[in-house]
């Protein structure tokens, strides 16, 4: 749906969009205060671009956020594993997730994790996480939740 951007902001097409305390749309990142929405796509009735840059003015540029599963980059210092999958993954920043180990810092929850593919040679679009943004679902697993 449409939202309004943080006051002078890039956000770039593809990358993982957040909004910020105030209920404007901002950058992934590791922020613990931000709630995770979804990927900035194309905008509608706008010059085919690869980013947004906001106005000075919160809340005066609208963007249009897609939400779903998307397929993110893995953390090297702490991937997310398969023993991962269905539980939370964590935002590094607008392209990348993390486990969360105990005793990290608080992040901001990127979503449920679908799937993981550490090597790129069973998935035609290369190593990442498949995650499935915005939503955390109730837990299903007998695996550890950290």
């Amino acid at each position: 749906g449409p939202f309004g951007c943080a006051a002078s902001k890039t956000l770039y097409v593809g990358g993982v969009v957040c909004l910020d305390p105030s209920g404007q749309v901002t950058n992934g990142s590791t922020g613990a205060s931000l709630v995770c929405m979804g990927v900035l796509g194309n905008q509608p009735n706008g010059i085919p671009a690869g980013s947004v840059v906001s106005s000075s003015v919160a809340g005066s540029t609208i963007v249009e956020v897609q939400q779903g599963e998307f397929l993110l980059d893995n953390d090297v210092s702490n991937p997310v594993v398969t023993a991962d999958i269905g539980h939370a993954c964590f935002l590094l920043d607008d392209h990348t997730v993390s486990h969360f180990a105990p005793g990290s810092p608080i992040r901001c929850i990127a979503g449920t994790v679908r799937n993981v593919n550490p090597t790129g040679t069973s998935e035609p679009n290369g190593i990442g996480v498949w995650v499935k943004l915005g939503t955390i679902e109730p837990f299903q697993g007998t695996g550890p939740f950290s």
